[in-house]
């Protein structure tokens, strides 16, 4: 008498915790690619444009040559 209710209330639990895990999972999902939008559109990348000038002028200056002496 209590077994066939106790089976069917365990299928049913089953299924209802599966239908849960997916609808969690589908809006953890959601949830993830709405964060990455939103640090793409509210995040700049700046970059400086004088790294390139003052590599350039870098190459040409001489640079300071240590001698070693031994006495």
């Amino acid at each position: 008498m209590m077994r066939p209710m106790l089976d069917s209330i365990r299928f049913h639990l089953r299924t209802q915790l599966q239908r849960q895990k997916d609808i969690m999972g589908y809006n953890r999902a959601a949830l993830t690619y709405l964060q990455q939008d939103w640090r793409s559109r509210n995040t700049s990348e700046f970059l400086d444009e004088n790294t390139d000038m003052d590599k350039k002028t870098g190459d040409d200056e001489k640079k300071r040559k240590f001698v070693k002496l031994t006495v």
